[in-house]
């Protein structure tokens, strides 16, 4: 039994999700310019929103816990309800609504009917929703005033997300992206073999030039030397780049692009 298989028989879809990034998103997301069509890790809501707010015209997200799509959905309808400052207190009380018993979410009655009724139901079952955040808050991680002004004009409708594990997101989908983006997830779990199975499964969904990118942080591991040919579909994914992070060190991109 591979890490992974032992890995899915836990159920990852009551796994927690989190009410902020802790990752530099205004950086990853601008660093490769021109991006149309992205998919990427649901996280905390904040990678879709980012990525839109770069320019990308799609974007569509993915996780192994539902509870990360219904925080993206939360932070979806808010910008379009809400002010920059409602939005703010929103996601602090969600935040400090995981250690307190008697706790009050200022405005979301004004959030739930915007929902749909599966997000709806998720709110109280199997568990309160509440009970499924994880992280700390950091006001930091959520758009500026300029830049929420800038999506209360643009985001008009909940950003697509994916239900499903990293190893089966192919069979999903549909078309093809000029990012790809899976965060740390292979931080976790997988084997040597998996990754490259995973990486080989995804490659016909880029773009001919188009990126899979990994963002380390449990490790460091050595990607340069990728070079994944698959016959069956005449696609080839090649590392082409590490990208440091200017203000941290320890963030980088691994890029990986499809070469043909």
């Amino acid at each position: 039994m591979t890490q992974y298989a032992e890995y899915e028989r836990l159920d990852t879809s009551l796994a927690p999700a989190y009410i902020n990034t802790n990752e530099d998103l205004r950086w990853i997301t601008s660093v490769i310019p021109g991006s149309t069509r992205v998919l990427t890790v649901t996280g905390s809501g904040d990678q879709a929103l980012f990525y839109h707010l770069n320019g990308a015209k799609t974007v569509d997200t993915f996780d192994i816990t539902q509870f990360a799509g219904l925080i993206q959905d939360i932070k979806t309808a808010a910008i379009q309800t809400l002010t920059h400052d409602q939005y703010n207190a929103l996601l602090q009380d969600l935040s400090a609504s995981t250690n307190n018993t008697e706790f009050r979410i200022r405005n979301m009655d004004r959030i739930i009917p915007l929902l749909s009724p599966q997000g709806k139901h998720m709110l109280i079952q199997p568990l309160p929703f509440y009970r499924f955040l994880g992280g700390s808050y950091n006001q930091q991680s959520n758009p500026t005033a300029q830049e929420y002004e800038r999506l209360q004009t643009t985001l008009t409708k909940p950003f697509k997300f994916i239900h499903t594990p990293l190893n089966k997101l192919h069979s999903h989908l549909h078309g093809q992206y000029n990012i790809i983006n899976i965060s740390n997830i292979f931080d976790y779990c997988y084997t040597p073999a998996e990754k490259v199975q995973i990486m080989q499964t995804l490659t016909p969904y880029l773009t001919v030039g188009g990126r899979f990118l990994y963002l380390p942080q449990a490790n460091s591991l050595d990607f340069s030397h990728v070079n994944i040919i698959n016959q069956k579909t005449g696609t080839q994914l090649a590392y082409e780049k590490t990208l440091t992070n200017p203000r941290d060190k320890w963030s980088q991109i691994i890029c990986l692009q499809r070469t043909r």
